[in-house]
């Protein structure tokens, strides 16, 4: 019941927004002010990506300081803060007040007898507002160790049952930041500050609180992975355009049309293609029903821009297979290797794109450039990343109104990390598939034994490399092999193995002192079997 009444408060502001937005204060120590100089600006505190959630109709402000107390005798009340008057200035429509937790601290709650009595005043005291606020009461989060003299005993034992009572006693709403986020200490940077993704869970639990609704976690469906490919020219398997391995590279020809069959009517409103280089690529995706009447779904073969990928988004649209034709003017008449091509299925919102790019490799380290760029110009976007496969996915950027956010990375040798994009618009959440970027030895492994093959090329190790890296490869049955090194255009560079293999597992090195940095492929063959795998040399 109590829920459905915050509702309709809600739904009452909503209506007084028509004539003016609802002006909301946030009160509060770092924990909401983010510990920045400005939280008003900050976009990675949970007032900034409220506001985001709630949208145009609310005015939401920042009034917190890092570091105060609740209690007036504490040692940095917030009530001495120039913030406090600037709040009451402000006569907010709606305030939530997150303190207690500096409270815990010895030399503040030797004060303790006066907590109740600094909390009742301080409803009270915006209560007495022209615009009479709603005060919404929030109980601190878990402090998951003692810092600065924060106690969790304190907290729990004294501060929340204090706080419970005085929402009993003035009748004013509860929103418990305990409960929730008691088990969850990698949201926490230093076990008591929320980190910009934790700050996003206690913005969610704010909107779902004050509105009834949650934000919808969805994935992105690419109706081409793994599908039939059909072409009548091919250098590379024509499965790899589609593999949905950001590894492997099908090299198109300038002009040939390849056929994706999805394997039935499929709904689809955006596609993504991939390319190895940068280049002013033109392109045409036709879509069809019976594979024998195409109708036109993209015709970017006006567009004159260097790119290295195309993201067009489409009106919805009902088809069973998508053929795509691409033509390239900086070297006509060239192959053109394309990474990856996805069909998206239909969906509210679409993940960002995720790309990464090679900066420099020393013998410990590789270091990249990233970028995430969301597909919808109206909605907010952030990346995340964890600083090793064994932490959750929670440092990054926050939610942004940036077109992209683009940042650097070093991955050390041994010590893999993995990174998520999503994008936040009208109520979903959509999240990129997990991007890998492990150049461990051991990672090396597992993805070999991950993905059994009845013969064919493993990942070799480093990749990138300088100058030096090892090939392993498999061999199922007594037969002729034959193992190459091949330029990004499928030019013959180098003959690393020739010759009757037996069934097995064999490794070669490949020492490219001699070589350019650039991308190469490895091509065996083995009888009439063929696996190429990229290969990246940067010195």
């Amino acid at each position: 019941m109590k829920k459905q009444l915050v509702v309709l408060m809600v739904l009452g502001f909503t209506m007084f927004a028509s004539a003016q937005q609802i002006r909301f204060a946030c009160i509060g120590n770092s924990i909401t002010s983010g510990g920045t100089n400005d939280p008003q600006t900050d976009p990675s505190t949970y007032a900034s990506q409220l506001a985001m959630l709630l949208g145009d109709a609310y005015d939401i402000q920042n009034f917190a300081v890092s570091g105060r107390t609740l209690l007036k005798n504490g040692d940095y009340p917030l009530w001495n803060e120039e913030e406090f008057p600037e709040a009451l200035a402000f006569n907010p429509n709606m305030v939530t007040i997150m303190l207690g937790t500096n409270d815990s601290k010895p030399q503040n709650w030797v004060y303790k007898d006066e907590f109740v009595r600094d909390y009742t005043a301080m409803i009270d005291t915006f209560r007495v507002l022209e615009a009479n606020p709603e005060v919404y009461l929030c109980l601190p989060p878990k402090a998951f160790s003692v810092q600065w003299g924060i106690t969790d005993s304190i907290i729990t034992t004294d501060i929340i049952p204090m706080i419970k009572q005085i929402g009993q006693d003035k009748n004013a709403p509860i929103i418990d930041f305990y409960t929730p986020f008691q088990d969850m200490n990698y949201l926490f940077t230093d076990d008591i500050h929320p980190s910009a993704e934790g700050s996003w869970e206690f913005a969610k639990l704010f909107y779902t609180y004050f509105t009834g609704d949650t934000v919808q976690v969805i994935h992105d469906v690419n109706l081409a992975l793994n599908q039939t490919v059909e072409t009548p020219m091919s250098v590379m398997p024509p499965g790899y355009l589609t593999d949905g391995d950001m590894n492997t590279v099908w090299v198109a020809g300038d002009g040939v049309p390849v056929v994706i069959d999805l394997g039935a009517e499929q709904s689809m409103d955006m596609f993504q293609i991939f390319f190895q280089n940068e280049s002013v690529y033109h392109y045409l995706i036709e879509t069809s029903s019976d594979n024998t009447s195409w109708n036109v779904a993209v015709d970017q073969t006006a567009n004159a821009e260097k790119s290295k990928f195309g993201i067009d988004k489409v009106d919805t649209l009902n088809a069973r297979y998508v053929r795509l034709t691409v033509n390239q003017t900086d070297n006509a008449g060239e192959t053109i290797p394309i990474i990856e091509f996805k069909v998206l299925e239909t969906a509210p919102l679409h993940a960002p794109v995720l790309t990464f790019e090679i900066d420099r490799i020393s013998t410990k380290y590789v270091r990249f450039k990233g970028l995430a760029q969301k597909v919808d110009p109206d909605a907010y976007m952030k990346y995340l990343y964890s600083p090793d496969l064994a932490s959750p996915l929670t440092s990054g950027v926050s939610y942004r109104e940036d077109a992209e956010l683009s940042f650097s990375t070093s991955v050390m040798m041994d010590i893999p990390k993995a990174f998520i994009a999503k994008s936040y618009k009208d109520g979903y959440e959509a999240v990129t598939d997990t991007a890998f970027l492990d150049y461990s030895l051991s990672g090396v492994e597992k993805q070999a034994v991950a993905v059994p093959v009845e013969f064919g090329l493993r990942p070799n190790y480093p990749n990138p490399f300088n100058a030096e890296t090892v090939i392993p490869f498999h061999v199922a049955q007594k037969t002729h092999v034959t193992l190459n090194v091949l330029d990004v255009r499928g030019r013959f560079v180098r003959n690393l193995a020739k010759g009757e293999f037996a069934e097995g597992d064999y490794q070669i090195s490949l020492n490219a002192s001699d070589l350019s940095s650039g991308i190469y492929f490895l091509q065996m063959r083995a009888g009439k079997a063929v696996d190429t795998r990229k290969i990246s040399l940067v010195k």
